[in-house]
C-alpha cells in the first residue's frame, strides 16, 4: 500500500530529530550528575561510576524492552497516546535528589546499596527517557516519510545529543552551576521534552499510514512473513554466508534478510565487549589519576562516538583501514597498562580512548551492518542493549571476583582482536594460532629469567623488557587469522607467572574501593602496599621496622610538623582521615589519643595483619582506635573540640576524595578542632595540584597555610624507602604551628586569582589538573 504524501517531511524529520537529541541530552547529563552527588556517601571509587553506569545500562534494557512490546501489542497509534501519559510521570518526583536518611553500610560491599539508591532517586525519569530512542525511531517508521523504511539515521542524533550531554557536564556545566541548581535546570528540560514527545506523537497521528495493521501492529507479524517467502523464492531461508564487514552499511541484501538467532547473538556479543570495555578503561583512568567526572564521562562519550561513526551512511574510516592501524594501538596500549611509572595524562589518553575508540568501532560497525528492516527495529535494539548489561555486568559483578587487578582491560582488547579476525573466514585450527602464543610464551619466560639473572627487577625497566618486547613480536603477526589476539593472552598468562614477576605478592585482592596488592621488594627488606599503581605505604621487616618511611619519614614534611609541635604535644588527641598501613602511628607517643578512621575494611585488614605490616601493633601504647566509614561521616559523630590535630590522608590509588576538600567539610574539622588546632593535608599526586584548592579553603575561613612540597629525594633516602611527599598544614594563626612557618622547605599556600571555593554543592576537578607528570 503506498503511503499519502507529507506535507511539510522537513518539519517532521525536525521534530524527531530535536526529540530524540534533547532525550539523550537528559539521559547523559543526568549520570555523572547524580554519581557526583552520591560520592561524599561512598568516596572517590571508579566502582561508584561503573556501578552507576551499569544501572542506567540496566534501565535502558527495561526502557528498550517496554518499547519494544508496547509497539508490538499496541501499534504504533496507541502506544504513541500511552507514552503522552507515561512521559508526565516522572514530573512528580523531580528535581531529584538524595533521599533524606539514606547512609551507606559501614561493613561489606556498598554496590547494592548504591543500586537500590539509583533506583529510588532517579529510576523513574530515567526509565521513562530510555524509552524515547526506540519509539521514536519505531514512530517514524510508520510516518510515510521517504526515509521511514531505515529510520536509523535519527540514532546518530541520539547518540550524539548523548555525547555532547556528557561532555557538557564536566567542561560547562559543573564549573559553572551548583549541583542544586543543575538538578533545578533539569527538571525544566524534562518538561520541555515531554512536550517534544507530545509534538511527535501529534505528528505520527497525521502522517501515519492509514490502515488497521499499523495500530492492531499486525503489519510487523504480515511484513515479516512476506519478507520470508520473498528469500525463500529462491530457494533458501537461510543468510548468505558473508563476512559482516565485507557488506556496505546500506545494503539490501542485509536488511531484508529474517533475523536469526544467530544474528542475536552475535549483536549481544559484539556490544557487550565495548561495553565491558568501556567500564574497564574508566576503571583503569580514574584509578591512575582521578575521580573527576571528565574522566567518568569520556570512555562513554567515545563509546558513544562508536556508534555515530559506524551508523553513519558513509563511514569516516572503512573497516579495512581500521584493520591497518588498529592492531598496531592494540599493542602500544599492552605495553602502556604493564608500566607502572607516570606518564603525560595526554599519552594516557591518547592511547586509551584511541585504541578503545577503534575496537568499538570494529565491534559496533559489524552490527551497523547487520542491522534488520524497520519491522524489527525495536527488538535489534533490544539485543543491543542487552549486550551493553552483559559487559557492564561483567565488569562490576563478575571482573572483581575471579581478579585481584584490573585484568577486564587487557582481556577486552584481546577479546576484541579475537571476535573480530583480520583475514576474512579464518579459523581457529592455524599453525599461526598455536606457533605464535606458544612461543611469545616462551620468550616472555626466558626474558623475566634473564631480567632476574642480570638482578635487574626495577619495576621501570623490567615491564617494558619483559611485556614491550613479546608485544612488539605479536605485532608481526598482526594479520595472522586469530593469532594477534592468542598472542596477546599468552604474554598476559606469561607476565602474571610467578617466575616472571619482579616481586613477590604477599597478598593481592579488588573490592568496591579499588584493587589493593602487598609486595615484598626483591631484596626482602621491605613491604610496600600498593593501592591501585600507586604506594600506599611501606615497612621495614628487619630491625627497622618501627622507622616511618615512604611519604611519612621523619626528613619528610609530616616529620617536620611533629617536630615543631613536639614542646605541646604529649597528651594530644589526634585523628587521622586515612589508614593506610598505619604508619603515621610511629609519631604517637603515650599519653595520646589516637583514632584511625578508615572507609575501606580491606585496609584495616592489611594494616593489623602481623604479616604484613605491624606499626599499629608496634608504635601505639594500646589497641589501636579504628573508625570503619567514610572519615566525613565518622568524623561528625565525634564531640567538638575532640582533637589537637586532624590528618587528612584518605587517598585511595592517585585521588584524594573531592569531598573531604569543601567549605563543608573544612568546617566539620574545625568544629573539631581545639583552638589550638592543626589540620594537616597530605595532597602528594601526580595528575591533581590541590594546594589551590587548600589555599582558596584556607583564605575563605580565614586560616593560616603552609606547604612543604618535597618533590626529589636523595639516592639514599631511596634506599631508606622514603618518598617524594607534599603536605598542607593549616591552622587558626601561626602560633599553633610552633616554628614550622620558619621552617626550612615551609611556604604559605595563595589561591590563583578568581578560584572559586569548592564546596559540597560545587567542585571542579578539571581546573587543578596537571596535563604532565
Amino acid at each position: 500500500m503506498s503511503s499519502p504524501r507529507l506535507r511539510r517531511p522537513g518539519v517532521l524529520v525536525l521534530a524527531y530529530t530535536v526529540t530524540l537529541f534533547g532525550s539523550a541530552l537528559l539521559l547523559f547529563t543526568v549520570e555523572p550528575m547524580f554519581a557526583k552527588l552520591v560520592l561524599p556517601l561512598v568516596g572517590g571509587t571508579p566502582s561508584v561510576w561503573n556501578a552507576a553506569v551499569l544501572f542506567y545500562q540496566a534501565i535502558l534494557l527495561a526502557g528498550y524492552a517496554f518499547a519494544h512490546v508496547t509497539t508490538r501489542w499496541l501499534g504504533l497509534r496507541r502506544q504513541a497516546l500511552l507514552q503522552c501519559a507515561i512521559v508526565l510521570i516522572p514530573l512528580a518526583v523531580l528535581p531529584f535528589h538524595l533521599p533524606a536518611g539514606w547512609s551507606p553500610p559501614t561493613a561489606g560491599n556498598p554496590l547494592v546499596w548504591l543500586l537500590v539508591l539509583l533506583t529510588v532517586a532517579v529510576g523513574l525519569p530515567f526509565f521513562v527517557i530510555s524509552t524515547t530512542s526506540p519509539l521514536l525511531q519505531r514512530w517514524f517508521g510508520g510516518t510515510g516519510h521517504a526515509h521511514a523504511d531505515d529510520p536509523y539515521f535519527l540514532y546518530r542524533a541520539s547518540n550524539l545529543g548523548s555525547m555532547i550531554g556528557l561532555l557538557a557536564y564536566p567542561l560547562v556545566v559543573e564549573p559553572t552551576f551548583t549541583l542544586a541548581t543543575q538538578a533545578d535546570l533539569w527538571r525544566w528540560a524534562y518538561l520541555i521534552f515531554a512536550a517534544l514527545v507530545m509534538v511527535c506523537a501529534v505528528l505520527l497521528w497525521r502522517a501515519s499510514r492509514q490502515t488497521p495493521d499499523t495500530d492492531t501492529g499486525i503489519a510487523i507479524a504480515r511484513n515479516t512473513e512476506s519478507r520470508r517467502s520473498d528469500t525463500a523464492v529462491g530457494g533458501s531461508t537461510e543468510p548468505q554466508q558473508t563476512d559482516p564487514a565485507e557488506v556496505p552499511i546500506t545494503s539490501p541484501q542485509r536488511s531484508n534478510l529474517p533475523v536469526t538467532w544467530g544474528q542475536r547473538l552475535r549483536w549481544v556479543a559484539l556490544t557487550a565487549i565495548p561495553a565491558l570495555w568501556m567500564l574497564a578503561v574508566t576503571s583503569y583512568l580514574t584509578t591512575d589519576i582521578a575521580p573527576i567526572p571528565l574522566l567518568w564521562v569520556i570512555p562513554l562519550a567515545v563509546y558513544l562516538l562508536s556508534f555515530i561513526i559506524v551508523f553513519a551512511p558513509k563511514p569516516l574510516l572503512s573497516h579495512e583501514r581500521l584493520l591497518k592501524w588498529w592492531p598496531a594501538m592494540a599493542v602500544m596500549l599492552t605495553i602502556l597498562i604493564s608500566l607502572p611509572t607516570a606518564r603525560p595524562i595526554w599519552l594516557v589518553l591518547l592511547l586509551s580512548l584511541g585504541t578503545f575508540l577503534g575496537g568499538a568501532m570494529l565491534c559496533h560497525g559489524a552490527v551497523a551492518r547487520d542491522r534488520p528492516v524497520v519491522e524489527h527495529l525495536t527488538e535489534f535494539y533490544l539485543w543491543i542493549a542487552l549486550g551493553g548489561v552483559t559487559g557492564g555486568a561483567l565488569s562490576v559483578f563478575v571482573a572483581p571476583v575471579l581478579f585481584s587487578g584490573y585484568t577486564e582491560y587487557p582481556l577486552a582488547i584481546i577479546a576484541t582482536c579475537l571476535l573480530l579476525p583480520t583475514t576474512p573466514g579464518a579459523g581457529w585450527r592455524t599453525r599461526w594460532n598455536v606457533a605464535v602464543p606458544g612461543a611469545l610464551l616462551v620468550l616472555v619466560t626466558v626474558l623475566a629469567l634473564g631480567m632476574r639473572a642480570l638482578g635487574n627487577t626495577s619495576a621501570d625497566v623490567y615491564a617494558p623488557v619483559v611485556v614491550g618486547i613479546p608485544a612488539l613480536a605479536c605485532y608481526q603477526f598482526a594479520r595472522r587469522d586469530r593469532a594477534l589476539g592468542l598472542g596477546l593472552a599468552a604474554i598476559l598468562v606469561g607476565s602474571a607467572l610467578p617466575w616472571a614477576t619482579p616481586n613477590t605478592v604477599l597478598f593481592a585482592t579488588r573490592d568496591f574501593f579499588g584493587t589493593h596488592r602487598v609486595i615484598l621488594d626483591n631484596n626482602g627488606t621491605i613491604h610496600t602496599f600498593m593501592d591501585g599503581s600507586t604506594v600506599h605505604g611501606a615497612q621495614f621487616v628487619d630491625s627497622r621496622r618501627d622507622m616511618p618511611i615512604g611519604y611519612y619519614a621523619q626528613s619528610g614534611p609530616l616529620g617536620d610538623l611533629f617536630t615543631a609541635l613536639h614542646g605541646r604535644d604529649a597528651s594530644w588527641s589526634v585523628a587521622t582521615v586515612g589508614l593506610g598501613t598505619g604508619t603515621m602511628a610511629c609519631y604517637a607517643r603515650p599519653a595520646q589519643n589516637w583514632t584511625f578512621f578508615e572507609i575501606n575494611p580491606t585496609v584495616l585488614q592489611i594494616a593489623t595483619d602481623p604479616s604484613l605490616f605491624t606499626y599499629l601493633h608496634d608504635c601505639l601504647p594500646a589497641s589501636p582506635h579504628v573508625v570503619i566509614g567514610d572519615g566525613r561521616l565518622s568524623l561528625a559523630q565525634v564531640g567538638d573540640h575532640s582533637y589537637n590535630l586532624i590528618v587528612l590522608d584518605a587517598f585511595g590509588s592517585d585521588h584524594i576524595p573531592v569531598h573531604l576538600l569543601t567549605r563543608e567539610a573544612l568546617q566539620l574539622d574545625l568544629a573539631k578542632l581545639t583552638s589550638d588546632g592543626v589540620i594537616a593535608v597530605h595532597i602528594s599526586n601526580r595528575y591533581v595540584d590541590l594546594t589551590p584548592v587548600l589555599a582558596s579553603l584556607s583564605k575563605d575561613a580565614g586560616l593560616v597555610g603552609y606547604e612543604r612540597y618535597e618533590q626529589t629525594v636523595s639516592d639514599a633516602d631511596k634506599q631508606l624507602g622514603i618518598l617524594p611527599s607534599r603536605w598542607v598544614v593549616l591552622a587558626r594563626n601561626n602560633a599553633s604551628l610552633g616554628g614550622l612557618p620558619s621552617a626550612s622547605g615551609w611556604a604559605p599556600i595563595t589561591a590563583p586569582p578568581g578560584f572559586r571555593v569548592w564546596t559540597d554543592d560545587f567542585s571542579d576537578v578539571l581546573s587543578v589538573l596537571k596535563w604532565s607528570s
